[in-house]
């Protein structure tokens, strides 16, 4: 179980982009020249990937810091031939092509302004609006932000530690069996908190008038 604040270079990605005269690989981790996120590519060619690999790389490499809607995971956790990704695109950006194939399989990429994650979910339904005085807090942005495979009520306690407001995550959440893994860039801790409670469909109240705040199911 790995938290909190280091780097993994995941070498996952079948992912070709030709761009101009270059030709790269995009690994997750791979500094090459260029805005990808905003600029179209001449062509973009994916074959054969399982629809995560593709999600992951296609989302890093246009800078969307996301997470998945556990009810994803059956799908995700596929591996057989006919549900890899297989597309070739000429003069689009990659989030273009990331949100070509999401919703070629029903999928919807949910922006939640307040806490600037992207939730990948088969549900569109708006994102939970959150108390400002909990999502602004005196926290700084952090540049990364990696967790894997950690438990949910494990990774909630750790992001209420670092918040600096007094918060309670119920104790009934040790039972759940999710787990957590993300990789998020440029956002606050309270940010990140909210994020997780938002795809988890956790409640985030406010104990008394000036007490603490509290996680808990819905």
């Amino acid at each position: 179980m790995n938290l909190f604040f280091f780097k993994r270079l995941l070498y996952a990605s079948i992912v070709v982009f030709i761009i101009g005269v270059f030709t790269f690989r995009c690994w997750s981790d791979t500094e090459v020249e260029g805005n990808y996120a905003l600029d179209p590519s001449p062509l973009i060619i994916i074959t054969n990937v399982t629809l995560s690999d593709a999600i992951l790389n296609f989302a890093r490499t246009a800078k969307i810091n996301y997470v998945i809607d556990p009810h994803l995971t059956p799908m995700m956790q596929r591996t057989n031939e006919a549900d890899r990704v297989n597309y070739r695109w000429e003069n689009v950006t990659v989030k273009t092509a990331l949100e070509q194939i999401l919703k070629d399989r029903h999928i919807y990429l949910i922006y939640n302004q307040q806490t600037t994650i992207a939730k990948i979910s088969n549900i569109d339904k708006p994102p939970t609006k959150f108390d400002e005085a909990f999502i602004h807090g005196t926290n700084s942005v952090i540049p990364l932000i990696t967790m894997e495979d950690v438990p949910l009520y494990s990774a909630l306690n750790h992001f209420t530690l670092e918040v600096g407001v007094p918060f309670e995550v119920d104790r009934q959440l040790s039972a759940s069996d999710e787990m957590v893994n993300i990789r998020w860039e440029n956002l606050t801790i309270q940010q990140a908190l909210a994020a997780l409670c938002d795809n988890y469909s956790l409640k985030v109240a406010l104990v008394g008038t000036n007490g603490y705040f509290k996680i808990s199911q819905n």
